[in-house]
């Protein structure tokens, strides 16, 4: 009976067309985080081991510099995200993505600091031995 009425047919059309277009204007927000997914896709102690393994010598200081940059203009990019994103009725609170990810670049920036801290310790040690 009720399948029958074309007011009540007619609204679940027009509510499940609106559903779906903010289901895919969602999709395509979110699609939007999908230059950041390395941050928690990419293990960094595997991508420390290649970057410390670049060339015979290891990285340089110009190379550590150069990541941490790169992480520090990541870091600039996600405070730069909108605060909320609006989708009809819906508002995406975005505060708590973008604390995520700033978490992310700072363990990055930290496992490449504590591992430049480590290679000029030896670096140290060993001149000091030397200058004995």
């Amino acid at each position: 009976m009720i399948a029958k009425d074309r007011e009540i047919v007619k609204v679940i059309l027009l509510l499940t067309g609106s559903i779906q277009g903010a289901k895919n204007i969602v999709n395509n927000f979110l699609q939007s985080f999908d230059k950041f997914s390395w941050l928690w896709k990419e293990k960094i102690k595997t991508k420390l081991e290649k970057f410390n393994n670049m060339s015979p010598q290891g990285p340089s200081n110009q190379d550590y510099e150069d990541e941490l940059k790169r992480f520090v203009d990541i870091e600039n990019q996600v405070k730069g995200l909108i605060k909320e994103f609006k989708i009809g009725a819906m508002s995406l609170k975005m505060i708590k993505i973008q604390s995520d990810l700033i978490a992310w670049c700072t363990q990055w920036k930290n496992s490449y600091s504590e591992n430049l801290h480590t290679k000029a310790f030896k670096a140290l040690e060993s001149l000091t031995e030397t200058t004995k």
